[in-house]
Order: structure tokens, then C-alpha cells, then sequence
């Protein structure tokens, strides 16, 4: 056979397949073929019709779900706006008001933070009454600089969604914390806390202070050395002891501290958390409230 006549016959057997694969085979398998392998079955059920939306619907019904059940207990208000905190001064406290909107009792088992520097002021599990209401405090820590959002989620009965409240606030002051909360490292050692003068955009100022005491006595106030350079305007600082700190924790009457916050383990109860205060002899930040927390 010439190459000519070979050529010409590939040619015609390549038109018959052709044909075959687009007419030729049974419909039924050339449309499930066709459908992607994660749409032939639809969440697992094998008798369900295949459909691409199924997990739209899923996530539709999810969010109708948590509709129903935020509409149980309702939130005032939903958003709050603490304006410019500070570590210098009083603490930034605030409230929300959980109003049961059945005729049934809802317990309120525990809530979800986006930033641990909101700390609840009551315990959960409670529950409210049918038609009532039950105020619930928490508290602010100012951790690091200009402008904040966060979230609290509460959840009931069954781990059901609960109500959300949004808090902003801007974070700001005379004197700042670095860092603006200190967490206890790895290894059992003092930790410098810095302290710097800055303005109300955190940018520094050269200005000199003096840092005085640290209460609870749980830290030295850190001082040049003779032959030493001094301090740049504008900072302070002191070390940070954990061990003193678990020192204190465990005398007889910790427990009735305001300024501790505990958790219970599995080996006993043990600190979770201290709110320590800094004086200074500045002016506009006499008393500066930090944060310290256990590993």
C-alpha cells in the first residue's frame, strides 16, 4: 500500500470514531460521565439528585438555624463604643443586657472572645428567666495602640448561638506598656517591662519620668548601674518576676484578690491571670493597671 492510500485510510477510520464517541455510545453514560464527580451525589445520599447548590442549601439552613436561635435571646446593645482607653487610669468597664424573649427558661452556658483583653465579670451557666432579662458586666484591658474592634458571642443551651456584641474602642494614653500585656515565657525568668512616654498616636515623646513602684511588689524597678548611660528620655521600666507572682498566689487568701484571676485544672486550682499596677510620677499617668498572664 502506498503512503498515499495508508494516509487516506487513518484519515476515514479517525471520522468513524469520531462519530461513534459522539453518537454511538449509550445517553445515560455520556451524561453522567459528563457531571463532575462531586456533584453525582448529592451529601452522601445516593438516592438524592445530583445538584450543585446542595451546599449552598446546607449553608443556608445553618444560617437560618442560628437566626432562630439568636432570636431567643436578644442583645442590648449589639454594638458599644467605649471611646479611647488607657492603661493610665480607671478600667474601661461596660455591660450588655440578655433579654429572654420565650416563654421558656434559656440557659446561657458561655460566651467566645475574639481578643482575651475582654474579661467577663461573671461566671457562665446561668439562666434566664421566661420574658427576662439578666445584665452582664465585663472589662476592657488596653493592649496595644489606636483603634480596636472585637466580638462577644454568647452561647446557649447545647452550644446553640447566642447573641453577638461588637465593642470598638481606641487604645491610647500618656504612657504605654511594651508589652502592652506580658505572658509568661518558656523558661522561669524575669521579664522586662518597658515603659514609654508617648501621644495619643503612640508615636514616642522624649520627656522623663520616673517609675516609682509596682503593685503587687512582684517586680524591681529596673536602675542605670553606676558607669552606665543613662536612660533615653522618655522610658522606663522594671523586672517582672513570675516566681514572686506564684509566690503570692499561693498564700492562704489569694483566692479573695480581686486582682487574680483563676482556672481550675487538673492538678488544682492555679492563677490564670494578674492585673498589676505601675506608679509613675508623671502627671497624667500616676497609676498605669497591666495585665499579666500565666502560661
Amino acid at each position: 500500500m502506498s503512503s498515499g492510500s495508508l494516509a487516506a485510510a487513518l484519515g476515514i477510520a479517525c471520522v468513524v470514531a469520531g462519530l461513534w464517541f459522539r453518537f454511538g455510545r449509550d445517553e445515560g453514560e455520556t451524561r453522567d460521565s459528563s457531571r463532575p464527580r462531586e456533584t453525582q451525589v448529592a451529601d452522601g445520599d445516593e438516592s438524592a439528585p445530583a445538584s450543585s447548590s446542595t451546599g449552598t442549601g446546607s449553608r443556608r439552613n445553618a444560617t437560618a438555624d442560628q437566626a432562630r436561635s439568636r432570636a431567643k435571646v436578644t442583645v442590648t446593645p449589639d454594638i458599644i463604643d467605649l471611646g479611647t482607653i488607657a492603661q493610665c487610669g480607671g478600667i474601661a468597664r461596660s455591660s450588655v443586657s440578655l433579654t429572654n424573649t420565650t416563654a421558656e427558661p434559656v440557659k446561657v452556658v458561655g460566651w467566645v472572645v475574639s481578643c482575651a483583653c475582654i474579661r467577663m465579670l461573671d461566671e457562665p451557666g446561668f439562666t434566664i428567666a421566661a420574658r427576662d432579662s439578666v445584665e452582664v458586666p465585663f472589662e476592657v484591658d488596653a493592649w496595644g495602640i489606636g483603634g480596636k474592634s472585637a466580638r462577644l458571642d454568647f452561647r446557649l443551651d447545647g452550644n446553640a448561638v447566642g447573641p453577638r456584641v461588637r465593642i470598638d474602642y481606641s487604645v491610647g494614653g500618656p504612657i504605654r506598656a511594651r508589652p502592652s500585656v506580658a505572658i509568661r515565657p518558656d523558661r522561669d525568668q524575669p521579664m522586662l517591662i518597658e515603659l514609654e512616654r508617648c501621644d495619643s498616636d503612640g508615636a514616642h515623646v522624649a520627656e522623663a519620668f520616673e517609675v516609682l513602684s509596682v503593685f503587687p511588689p512582684v517586680g524591681q524597678i529596673y536602675r542605670v548601674s553606676e558607669g552606665e548611660p543613662p536612660l533615653d528620655a522618655g522610658w522606663g521600666g522594671f523586672d517582672l518576676d513570675f516566681a514572686m507572682i506564684d509566690e503570692l498566689a499561693s498564700a492562704p487568701d489569694a483566692a479573695q484578690d480581686p486582682n487574680f484571676e483563676w482556672k481550675e485544672t487538673p492538678t488544682g486550682r492555679r492563677w490564670k491571670s494578674l492585673e498589676i499596677r505601675v506608679m509613675t510620677n508623671h502627671p497624667e499617668c500616676n497609676e498605669l493597671r497591666l495585665r499579666v498572664r500565666n502560661r
